[in-house]
């Protein structure tokens, strides 16, 4: 009995001692403050996907409940909306993300469509059609742009029993780099997916073909993030690190970042429901499949309330959105440098979300009781 007591503690001092060290390496991060906005926008959003800063200082913001995509400009009420709903040149029918090219343009992508749009400052002048290859590949949710003409996004490679073919129930997935002039696409990593996950297949009626209930609140997967200046970001989940390419093809491998996982029991399951599906969710975690052992370190967008995980800073370090819990309800972020280090951590309250950045600020969202958003720049540290 004693030597069973013995080898049972010997097993544990491994994991006892990783769990140490995690602590002690994010308790050296330095705790990164962001400072009062210095400026609030007048007028006010509903669900945000994202954000682009223009070089006058101007923010193009877009808003895809409400259909808007709309350019704030501080100090002043009115909030004008860019393009039109519809299928003809420069108008589109859903709005999904904003992502920066060189100088003042933007890649703007219609998440109905799977269109893109292109802007020189705050106007829209060309339009990629959804039947364009790169299109078709990675639709309309980007990993990111740089300004030499590429696009990173994912595709889904192996797909788990009879859950439907999309990216979003995929065990595993390929992460392509594209020219968006040449059409050229490579596939440089393969990335862990949500797999079935998140995804219920239940049974209609004899003779009608089955439903799926896409709803488990902790699904993750890796992502990555295409950096302005050509280096790409991969977060991976298992374990939680950060690769590095870089715009040769150069790979840096990153050792584990510090996590203390988290084992999700009923109150992170009733906690993750609440915080993701709303009341309407219920909190019976019973009736959603694909629980995890622990609680990922990060989520994809759909489960972020459309804010991305991954974020560029100006300074060339990648800014990974944490997972809430119980015990750290708030939102926290984890600045990694390009040595795939730990250096630094931001916290902000539950209701707060980092949104993007600019040249030196960054972009939050205040959201209130009622679901409004308010956009707030802060200078960045």
């Amino acid at each position: 009995m004693v030597l069973r007591i013995l080898a049972a503690a010997v097993l544990a001092l491994p994991a006892t001692l990783a769990a140490q060290q995690a602590d002690n390496a994010a308790a050296q991060a330095r705790r990164i403050a962001l400072r009062a906005p210095d400026a609030v926008a007048a007028v006010e959003f509903t669900r945000v996907t994202s954000v682009r800063e223009l070089r006058d200082g101007s923010v193009l913001v877009a808003n895809q409940p409400e259909g808007r995509l709309v350019l704030v400009q501080w100090g002043s009420a009115e909030a004008p909306v860019i393009g039109r709903a519809g299928d003809g040149p420069g108008e589109y029918r859903g709005v999904g993300w904003l992502y920066a090219l060189a100088g003042d343009s933007t890649l703007f992508t219609d998440s109905y469509l799977d269109r893109w749009l292109l802007l020189d400052g705050p106007r829209i002048v060309a339009t990629v059609v959804e039947q364009n290859t790169v299109n078709r590949l990675l639709r309309a949710q980007l990993s990111g742009a740089d300004e030499f003409g590429h696009v990173l996004g994912v595709r889904g490679e192996v797909f788990p029993g009879r859950a439907p073919r999309t990216r979003d129930t995929a065990d595993s997935l390929l992460l392509l780099l594209a020219g968006r002039a040449a059409q050229r696409v490579d596939t440089i990593a393969r990335l862990k997916g949500r797999g079935g996950g998140g995804f219920h297949v239940g049974q209609r009626e004899s003779g009608r073909p089955p439903f799926i209930v896409v709803t488990n609140p902790l699904a993750s997967e890796d992502q990555a993030l295409l950096f302005g200046d050509g280096w790409i970001a991969v977060a991976r989940i298992e374990p939680y690190r950060v690769d590095w390419r870089a715009p040769d093809g150069r790979w840096v491998r990153g050792a584990p970042l510090p996590f203390t996982a988290v084992g999700v029991d009923d109150r992170e399951r009733c906690f993750a429901m609440e915080r993701v599906l709303g009341s309407a969710g219920g909190s019976d975690p019973s009736s959603l499949p694909g629980w995890p052992e622990t609680v990922p370190p990060f989520l994809p967008v759909w489960l972020q309330s459309l804010a991305p995980a991954l974020l560029a800073a100006p300074d060339g370090r990648l800014v990974i959105a944490r997972t809430p819990t119980t015990a750290s309800p708030e939102h926290q972020y984890d600045v990694v440098d390009r040595q795939s280090r730990l250096i630094g951590v931001i916290s902000v309250s539950a209701n707060e979300t980092l949104i993007g950045f600019g040249a030196r600020s960054v972009y939050t969202l205040s959201t209130d009781a009622q679901g409004v958003q308010r956009l707030r720049r802060h200078l960045w540290p």
